[in-house]
């Protein structure tokens, strides 16, 4: 849950299509809003909105005026960069209703240093990320993980130690679900491999084709006699 909270004024956007690339030659990108009653096209400073989201992130409720109107609850729904500059290229925000649980990705963060790493162990990360249900104003910004507490190789922390208010948030993974474990440092994870369909149909293929081969000799052997 966020501490506090952010606004963000902008200005709805009448330039559409290729000419969004005046925008940003005068530090502005193009946004959109998606709500209940459509969308609509607005332009953000990119700086503020650069450093808006690294304070909010995907699971922050937002505030945005959009030319002095009545503020819109929001939250980041998509964020575009270019993927040669690392510019800011695009936002999509998603209007929301403070009053309804929504669900959400919470990054989680891990801190502090295992003492069973610093004897040599691994730590493995399983997730790190998880589900949450809650009210827009209760998600957590992320779930703070601390590994202080692992000082041999087999522990492991699940669903059940991570920190926060289960009277307000929902995490939607069984308790049991672990996140983090400490292993030998030869340990490797062993993926396995599941079969495609195309593997399937061609392996069943080789099989028929086989099985014709023998009745071809048989009936030869047959014939001989």
């Amino acid at each position: 849950m966020t501490s506090s909270q952010h606004r963000l004024s902008v200005e709805k956007r009448v330039l559409l299509g290729k000419k969004v690339k005046q925008l940003r030659s005068k530090g502005l990108i193009p946004a959109n809003i998606y709500g209940e009653k459509g969308t609509t096209a607005i332009q953000v400073d990119t700086k503020l909105a650069s450093k808006t989201y690294a304070e909010v992130g995907d699971s922050g409720v937002l505030y945005l005026s959009v030319e002095s109107l009545k503020e819109k609850p929001v939250m980041f729904k998509e964020v575009a960069y270019d993927s040669v500059t690392g510019d800011l290229l695009h936002i999509s925000f998603q209007e929301v209703n403070l009053l309804e649980e929504i669900t959400a990705q919470i990054e989680i963060e891990i801190v502090g240093e295992s003492p069973a790493v610093k004897e040599g162990a691994v730590l493995l990360t399983l997730r790190d990320e998880v589900e949450a249900k809650a009210l827009p104003t209760d998600l957590p910004e992320k779930f703070v993980l601390s590994i202080d507490t692992l000082s041999e190789v087999g522990q492991e922390i699940t669903v059940a130690d991570l920190p926060y208010d289960r009277t307000k948030v929902e995490v939607l993974l069984p308790e049991t679900e672990v996140l983090v474990r400490i292993a030998n440092a030869e340990e490797e994870v062993v993926e396995e491999v599941v079969p495609t369909l195309e593997d399937i149909e061609i392996a069943a293929k080789g099989k028929q084709d086989e099985e014709l081969d023998a009745d071809g000799v048989k009936k030869e052997e047959e014939k001989a006699k």
